[in-house]
């Protein structure tokens, strides 16, 4: 019989192929994906086109909260035409009862006119599960290059039902809305409104973190596949003899240790930015984020203990958040901290299996007669 020679040689570049192409295009799509599906989700349209605004643009602001009387005002250049919505972000304290919610009221116009465009009242208590409320108003179809002005006012807010302009970065936004007719007239101007209101998109803060955030597991599998850890064991040596460091990160090999510090100094960062500022409430970051903490804990073997600690760690920052009135905050946190408390506990189950398999396999391979392992959770 005559050997395929050629055959190893198939399998290995086939195995490259997967390794270093295939993953990496598949995980890259998944970002392309997640990022699309929050920009729809923000823009609650496809056919939206959102600028973000500078905070130049305030022409009064009250020093606090917006209480009776009180208002918020700004003046803009339109940037595109079918001008149809000003989002504002907002900062919410303790919600009042239904009767008790202060209303808002929203009037825009273009800067000259003496009567308002549109003016429409709106309930605060709307705010508080969107805090990036849009204003939406009918749609000016020449508003490009034209000047335009906004107010927000109070008509009966107080010290217990009171709203405030959120002081976070990117907090005033314009939106174009475009017909569906106008923008199916020609694939050229399809792919151009695409490709804009990708980048437009991509300007904005939660926008850019959110797909930074689903690029994450592109990023890790590059690292893994590089040769970055010859570079780590080199400068593993200060991790080594650390007693924290070991308490922490249990693994054998103090190159892993400084691989999984990366990662959890990485997807913590990621936490404590979205809880502590960003606020965002992205249920895909929710889901991604325990995720890519459960692998790269398995993958470099390491117990649940770290994550129960930090899990329990994040649940002292709600009482405090909750007790001086800044209720989002808290609300995150304590979102944080109960993924994080199952997150360790899938860990432990995930321990578990793994060493009732072991006892299964080597109990059929000695008759019977092993005992259990002791296992770390």
């Amino acid at each position: 019989m005559v050997k395929d020679v050629n055959k190893p040689k198939s399998t290995l570049f086939k195995r490259k192929i997967v390794r270093f192409v295939l993953i990496p295009f598949l995980l890259l799509v998944l970002w392309f994906g997640f990022t699309v599906s929050y920009i729809m989700y923000l823009d609650s349209s496809f056919t939206l086109i959102s600028n973000t605004l500078p905070s130049t643009v305030f022409t009064h602001l009250p020093i606090g909260t917006l209480e009776k009387g009180e208002y918020i005002s700004g003046k803009f250049v339109g940037n595109n035409n079918n001008l149809g919505i000003i989002s504002l972000r907002f900062k919410t304290f303790f919600r009042p009862a239904y009767e008790n919610e202060d209303h808002l009221l929203f009037q825009i116009k273009e800067a000259g006119d003496k009567k308002w465009y549109y003016q429409n009242t709106y309930r605060v208590g709307t705010i508080y599960d969107v805090p990036f409320f849009p204003f939406g108003f009918p749609i000016i179809t020449d508003s490009k290059g034209k000047i335009y002005e906004f107010k927000v006012t109070s008509l009966n807010g107080n010290g217990q039902n009171s709203i405030a302009l959120s002081n976070r970065w990117q907090n005033v936004t314009a939106k174009y809305k475009f017909s569906k007719q106008e923008l199916l007239q020609s694939k050229t101007g399809l792919l151009q409104f695409c490709f804009e209101k990708f980048i437009s998109s991509l300007s904005t803060i939660d926008v850019f973190f959110s797909s930074s955030v689903y690029l994450l597991p592109l990023f890790f599998y590059l690292i893994l596949i590089s040769p970055f850890e010859k570079h780590l064991a080199k400068r593993a040596q200060y991790l080594s003899n650390s007693r924290l460091l070991r308490f922490l990160f249990p693994s054998h090999r103090a190159n892993q240790r400084n691989r999984i510090f990366l990662a959890d100094i990485i997807l913590l960062g990621t936490v404590l930015l979205d809880g502590f500022y960003l606020q965002l409430g992205n249920t895909f970051v929710y889901i991604l984020v325990p995720i890519l903490w459960i692998l790269t804990q398995e993958h470099f073997s390491f117990t649940s203990r770290k994550t129960i600690l930090i899990g329990i760690g994040f649940l002292t920052f709600p009482p405090i958040f909750q007790f001086i009135g800044l209720n989002q905050i808290a609300q995150n946190m304590a979102i944080w901290a109960f993924l994080f408390l199952f997150t360790g506990t899938i860990q432990s189950l995930l321990v578990s299996n793994k060493s009732s398999k072991k006892v299964d396999y080597l109990s059929s391979k000695s008759g019977g007669n092993v005992s259990k392992p002791k296992t770390k959770r």
